[in-house]
């Protein structure tokens, strides 16, 4: 999908998350759920930021 920020496009990097259930439950506005966690952390995903051009850790 191509966004613009001030007049600056940019695109978007969809991401999917492998979750797996768990036994806990939650309630939301009267709406009972089970929590679900990500089956692995995504650390590989995150492994550079930028702002305004630099590349940090």
């Amino acid at each position: 999908m191509k966004l613009a920020y001030r007049g600056l496009p940019y695109e978007t990097r969809e991401v999917t998350i492998d979750t797996s259930e768990t036994e806990l439950t939650a309630r939301f506005r009267g709406q009972q759920y089970t929590i679900r966690r990500p089956v692995n952390l995504m650390r590989d995903y995150i492994t550079s930021k930028k702002y305004r051009g630099v590349v940090y850790n």
